[in-house]
């Protein structure tokens, strides 16, 4: 913090502080200091807050089990994305170096591999393919003044068998 000019009339604390700050490691006094330079300092409560940031995440790999990385698994839609070889080069790298370390991805992966192949083997549904229009339908529409209100109203060739 001492290397750029502080934001705030008092001096600023070194980072080595700002870090023993937040292991606990200094007297309540220069504990009590540090936070009321927090409160005036707005360089040095982003520092702070940066710093616990890294600590807490590096807690957490510490304390997760070994191959997991909690809190950043790719979404499904990204491993997706990884097997369709979509995404750019560096969220690929990133979710290679994922998948290096952690085997609840690896078996997600798998799965939606597994899916995407059972999809691309299964036949369509009878009832969800399109009928096509019948033959000259069109040609039996009656023709219609543009503008009339008979140009409004659609006359299908069965009303108009009804009609006559």
């Amino acid at each position: 913090m001492s290397d750029s000019t502080p934001s705030c009339e008092n001096p600023c604390f070194t980072d080595f502080a700002i870090q023993e700050y937040i292991l606990g490691r200094l007297a309540d006094e220069i504990r009590r200091e540090i936070e009321d330079h927090f409160h005036s300092c707005k360089e040095c409560a982003t520092c702070h807050n940066q710093y616990a940031l890294e600590r807490d995440f590096i807690a957490a790999l510490l304390a997760a089990p070994s191959g997991t990385s909690p809190g950043l698994c790719p979404s499904d839609e990204t491993l997706a994305r990884f097997l369709d070889n979509s995404l750019d080069d560096t969220e690929h790298t990133k979710c290679e170096c994922h998948l290096a370390a952690c085997t609840d991805c690896r078996q997600e992966l798998l799965d939606i591999y597994d899916d995407l192949q059972r999809l691309s083997t299964m036949q369509p549904h009878r009832d969800s393919i399109p009928k096509p229009t019948p033959q000259g339908l069109i040609l039996r529409m009656p023709p219609r003044k543009p503008g009339s209100a008979e140009a409004r109203r659609i006359m299908w060739p069965i009303d108009e068998a009804e009609s006559g």
